[in-house]
């Protein structure tokens, strides 16, 4: 991931299980239709999947380094957001564009307006308000 990041993409990690009922409801209904379809799948953008279905050691030091301990989970690295924006367990359409569009290079660190929600970056996560 890093090395991607260092040469300007963005890297979407998505850690799955296929016994993961939540994970099956993301999959189903945000990360697999458009809009989010076509921004995983274009140019610059580098989705990873974790299977965790069998227990992997590599993946739970994953997990751990991110103060997680369950799945699902979901991150996006990218040149501004090289630590990662860290996604809710239940993922929106819009929380996920706005995480990528936060992680392009030249990206705004602070803030960002997308479809009338705010999002504000607060360390690692994304927290939406209704403002």
């Amino acid at each position: 991931m890093a090395r991607r990041v260092s040469r300007g993409e963005v890297v979407f990690v998505d850690v799955t299980a296929d016994w993961c009922l939540t994970c099956k409801a993301n999959k189903a209904l945000v990360l697999e239709r458009d809009p989010v379809l076509s921004a995983l799948n274009s140019s610059g953008v580098t989705p990873m999947l974790a299977d965790w279905t069998r227990p992997d050691d590599a993946i739970t030091r994953f997990l751990e380094t991110n103060n997680r301990y369950g799945i699902p989970f979901n991150a996006v690295y990218g040149p501004s957001a090289p630590e990662g924006i860290i996604l809710s367990e239940i993922l929106s359409t819009q929380d996920v564009l706005a995480a990528l569009h936060a992680a392009r290079p030249g990206a705004a660190q602070a803030t960002l307006i997308e479809d009338d929600v705010k999002v504000s970056r607060f360390g690692n996560t994304l927290e939406q308000s209704a403002d």
